[in-house]
C-alpha cells in the first residue's frame, strides 16, 4: 500500500484518503465556515475506526451530540486543524464541565431527543441507538 494513502473505515466501507502533510497543518480557532467539515470528521472518528452505523446511523444527531456545544455555545474552546485550506481535524474542550453539562442537558439533549423521535431513531434496529441517546440525555 502506498504510504501517502490512509485507509479509513466508514460505514463498513474502506475509503482511501491522502495522508496529511503534518508540516503544512495549521491549528486555528473554529469559524462558522468549518462547521460541516468538523461535523463530518466527528462522525467519521466517533467510534475509533469502527463503522458508526454499527452503533448509530443518523449522522445529523450524532454530529449534534458530539459538536453542538462547542460550535454553538463555547466557540472559544473549539479549534480546527487545517491543511491546504481544508479542515482535517479538530480539538475541543470545555472550560467549565458543569456549565457544559447544564447546557447539554437543558438545551442540546432535548433537541436531540426530539430529532430522534421525528426521525424514528428509536424504532430502528441499530444495536446502540438507545444507548447513545440515553448517554446523551443522562
Amino acid at each position: 500500500m502506498d504510504e501517502s494513502i490512509k485507509v479509513k473505515r466508514d460505514s463498513g466501507k474502506l475509503i482511501k484518503r491522502k495522508a496529511v502533510d503534518k508540516n503544512n497543518v495549521v491549528i486555528r480557532k473554529f469559524e462558522s465556515r468549518d462547521r460541516e467539515e468538523l461535523r463530518k470528521i466527528s462522525c467519521d472518528t466517533a467510534f475509533l475506526g469502527k463503522p458508526r452505523t454499527d452503533f448509530f446511523d443518523d449522522d445529523e444527531i450524532l454530529a449534534d451530540a458530539l459538536t453542538l456545544y462547542f460550535t454553538d455555545y463555547e466557540l472559544g474552546s473549539c479549534f480546527v486543524a487545517v491543511c491546504s485550506e481544508k479542515v482535517v481535524g479538530y480539538v475541543v474542550g470545555a472550560k467549565n464541565e458543569r456549565a457544559m453539562d447544564r447546557v447539554f442537558k437543558l438545551k442540546i439533549a432535548p433537541l436531540l431527543f426530539i430529532k430522534a423521535i421525528r426521525k424514528g431513531v428509536f424504532l430502528k434496529k441499530t444495536p446502540g441507538c438507545f444507548c447513545c441517546m440515553a448517554y446523551a440525555v443522562f
